[in-house]
């Protein structure tokens, strides 16, 4: 069957528009995967990508000695994140106060991490600036 005329660019136009469609899906599939925002874990590993050999160490140890803190506070934040998502989603929607106390907590849980992280940055750092023991 050979298609001809005006069907034949229907056609046409619509194999184009299927294939840039998929070509645009495809596209944002692998942006999320390739280029995930970074989160907490994300951003450590960073810096202790950057970090010398005997800070890096010692920073992973500090770390690794308080994995149960570290993974408690993840958890609260994961919790946070999804207490602001369900107010966000609220039907009917939820009140200014009720985003403003989710938007709080998630600030708060956000914070306790920071500070528990860069808490034990500076206790490896200071480990390994006292040298071995």
């Amino acid at each position: 069957m050979t298609l001809t005329g005006r069907r034949a660019r229907w056609v046409v136009g619509g194999l184009i528009a299927s294939l840039a469609l998929n070509l645009f899906v495809a596209g944002i599939f692998l942006s999320g995967v390739l280029m995930r925002p970074g989160g907490h874990d994300r951003g450590i590993h960073r810096l202790l990508h950057d970090m010398p050999e005997p800070q890096r160490d010692a920073v992973k140890t500090a770390f690794e000695a308080r994995r149960p803190e570290l993974r408690q506070r993840l958890m609260a934040l994961k919790d946070a994140r999804g207490e602001l998502k369900a107010v966000i989603r609220a039907t009917p929607m939820a009140s200014p106060e009720a985003l403003e106390e989710a938007l709080a907590r998630l600030a708060a849980r956000d914070r306790e991490m920071q500070d528990l992280t860069s808490d034990l940055v500076v206790e490896g750092w200071r480990r390994a600036a006292a040298g071995p023991r």
